[in-house]
């Protein structure tokens, strides 16, 4: 796929994606489910960061986000997935702010 002129690209994905996992030490996976109504196909895009430190209990933390595609918001795909990721960023943010107040 190439650089789109409008938005990013699945490259910016891969780059925001990976760039993601390595500042808060986490693994991310992105899953696609197929959304069928009326005889039109929509997908939920969900991505899902897991913390890479394990407990007892499995990982310190995980977070996860979804998307509807297409939309009024996205009209790209790779669009799409990059606001699900700016999303879960700003989950993963949320949640080491709260984390940071409870040591506090």
């Amino acid at each position: 796929m190439g650089k789109s002129e409008n938005g990013p690209d699945m490259r910016d994905c891969g780059d925001y994606a990976q760039a993601i996992q390595e500042s808060a030490s986490c693994t991310i996976s992105v899953l696609l489910e197929p959304v069928t109504k009326r005889d039109v196909t929509s997908w939920r895009a969900g991505a899902v960061a897991c913390s890479r430190v394990l407990t007892v209990d499995g990982p310190s933390w995980s977070a996860a986000v979804t998307v509807h595609w297409p939309s009024q918001e996205h009209r790209e795909f790779a669009a799409a997935l990059y606001g699900v990721l700016a999303s879960l960023d700003a989950e993963i943010t949320r949640k080491a702010f709260q984390e940071a107040l409870h040591l506090a």
